[in-house]
């Protein structure tokens, strides 16, 4: 209790009472957050929603939010498909990162985080991050709070304040205090807590009717605490109490209270976010609650928000940067020389640049994705995006910012990209990612010479027939691995289908280095097999074509290297032939 009161002795700094002067410079400041974290709140879209954990994770409650994110209403979210569990909206591609995030947190009760996937009432396909808190029991139910964004979002949110507020899962009262003191703002998650309702607790009616909420063993102290703070010229106090629900329930509660002064009444605005702290009280009486977990709405996403003063070209980062980096943002750094720092990945300082060209030249809004360094020297995937605060002549003065870590999801990405191109059996490139490969290399080099070889096993499905599948994958992935030892890295080379391969070869001194390359390739597949059950029965058949003379673009190398193959077939195989005006 000596904390809560030493909260609100007198403020002072190094020592020193705060002047008039300066506190009319932190009024101004704060005054200046205030806007901030208004444009802030505009960046974010997004909703929160209880969970039960054993019921399929069944939506026990959500904000209108959450609701509006998904594009059903809340009566419509409980008929099919939605029919009120979150899951069911889920692309089902994305429902096994979804469910194993949800055992990870159901087995370490760890907060967690995972993105996905949704698809909206629309048909719309959305990408979600959802921020999952620790597993709460009430009774014998056990719930899980969770935090959506829509990460796909590039607009401005129109929200007000007050409906972003309304997606925390803590209750917001704000009182008057002065000659007229009177409750001025309650907010849904405060009567859902307490259980008293809207007639309980008017809009305007006395402070006291507050107080009375509160357990009557705490009231005085309450009371004392609230009337030295309203006194004091501290910006924030900190209090825990207990209040006694409608239903006469006991619950322990965790008040912040903020003092804002309006031009508009005659008196402070006393704002208290309030939380509902009973079962970490009874369980962790005598351990101070976690004031990270209360924090604005930007620290609960886990960005790093930045304050950029165009005016003065100087930025400042949230502590949450060096988190994410593991070292702390350069001293006074200037954002219209950011990409001259080594912190930004070469390929990507364009990206950044345009960003920063973009809100200087007057954007409301503008974001980049990049990557930047972290203390070990490897890079991090970032999504930043910026909002402009605009003077009276709209001209940009200001900017607010989130930089966010989408390294798992670019991880991600890109992994699935790697698979979509690669054969499953040998892990060789598809026959469209190769062609695509090879599209790309005749239009870069159309002044080369260039060869397209075709190989085909001879005989394979009589290995399949008399030796098994299992023979035959073996034979498949043999031949793939000396493809690949055999060829230059530069070369491309890939899996078409069934038993038949294509290597794509660029910057050739000669046709006949092409047929060299081939004949050694037939010698080196009969000594691959020499040995074993398979001596003497694995041969290969080789069809190739010369660019350009047997052709510019894919579809007609690959036929006159098909002719080709036909030939060496034709004769039994065990061969190669080049298709072009010289063979």
């Amino acid at each position: 209790m000596q904390d809560m009161e030493n909260t609100c002795n007198s403020p002072v700094e190094n020592g020193v009472p705060i002047t008039p002067e300066h506190f009319n410079h932190l009024m101004m400041e704060l005054k200046k957050a205030q806007k901030e974290l208004a444009m802030l709140s505009e960046t974010v879209l997004g909703g929160t929603a209880r969970l039960s954990v054993d019921d399929e994770f069944r939506i026990i409650t959500a904000t209108d939010g959450y609701y509006r994110m998904t594009g059903y209403t809340e009566v419509e979210s409980q008929s099919p498909p939605f029919c009120g569990k979150g899951m069911n909206l889920v692309v089902h591609q994305d429902r096994p990162i979804v469910t194993e995030a949800l055992q990870k947190l159901l087995v370490t009760n760890e907060p967690a985080t995972v993105t996905y996937r949704i698809q909206k009432k629309d048909g719309s396909i959305a990408w979600n991050t959802a921020y999952c808190a620790r597993v709460e029991k009430n009774g014998g139910e056990r719930m899980v709070n969770v935090f959506f964004i829509d990460i796909t979002d590039k607009r401005q949110t129109e929200n007000k304040l007050e409906n972003l507020i309304n997606t925390i899962p803590d209750s917001l009262i704000s009182l008057l205090s002065g000659k007229k003191s009177m409750i001025r703002y309650v907010n849904k998650e405060f009567y859902r807590q307490t259980g008293y309702q809207p007639e309980d607790l008017p809009l305007g009616s006395r402070i006291s009717k507050f107080f009375q909420i509160i357990y009557p063993a705490d009231r005085q102290m309450v009371k004392t605490q609230f009337l030295d703070y309203v006194k004091s010229d501290l910006d924030s106090c900190i209090m825990d109490y207990r209040i006694r629900t409608r239903q006469g329930n006991v619950k322990w509660m965790h008040a912040r209270a903020f003092r804002f002064r309006s031009d508009m009444e005659a008196g402070q605005i006393i704002q208290f976010i309030i939380s509902d702290i009973t079962e970490e009280k009874l369980q962790r009486e005598a351990t101070a609650l976690n004031e990270e977990r209360y924090r604005i709405i930007s620290e609960q996403t886990r960005d790093t928000v930045f304050d950029w003063d165009i005016l003065k070209d100087r930025i400042q980062f949230s502590p949450v940067y060096e988190k994410m980096f593991g070292f702390p943002p350069p001293p006074d750094i200037s954002i219209k020389n950011l990409t001259e720092y080594d912190i930004v990945y070469q390929a990507d300082k364009q990206n950044v640049e345009d960003m920063i060209s973009a809100i200087l030249g007057g954007a409301p809004y503008a974001e980049a994705e990049y990557r930047a360094k972290r203390a070990d020297g490897t890079y991090l995937w970032c999504r930043n995006r910026v909002t402009t605060i605009f003077d009276s002549e709209k001209r940009p003065v200001h900017a607010i910012g989130l930089l966010s870590d989408i390294d798992d999801y670019k991880q991600e990405t890109a992994l699935l990209q790697e698979k979509a191109m690669r054969d499953s059996l040998t892990s060789l490139l598809n026959r469209m990612a190769l062609q695509r490969q090879v599209e790309r290399r005749l239009k870069k080099y159309p002044d080369r010479l260039n060869a397209f070889l075709l190989l085909d096993i001879d005989h394979f499905k009589e290995i399949n027939d008399t030796r098994g599948h299992s023979m035959g994958d073996t034979v498949l992935k043999s031949i793939s691995a000396l493809l690949s030892q055999h060829f230059r890295s530069t070369d491309v080379i890939g899996r078409m289908g069934g038993d038949e391969f294509a290597v794509f070869l660029t910057d050739l001194p000669s046709p006949s280095a092409m047929l060299r390359k081939a004949g050694e390739l037939k010698h080196k597949t009969a000594q691959l097999f020499e040995s074993g059950p398979l001596s003497g029965k694995v041969t290969v058949s080789i069809g190739i074509s010369l660019y350009p003379y047997g052709g510019k673009d894919f579809q007609t190398l690959y036929q006159k290297a098909d002719e080709a193959l036909y030939q060496v077939k034709r004769k039994g195989g065990n061969g190669y032939f080049m298709n072009s005006p010289h063979h």
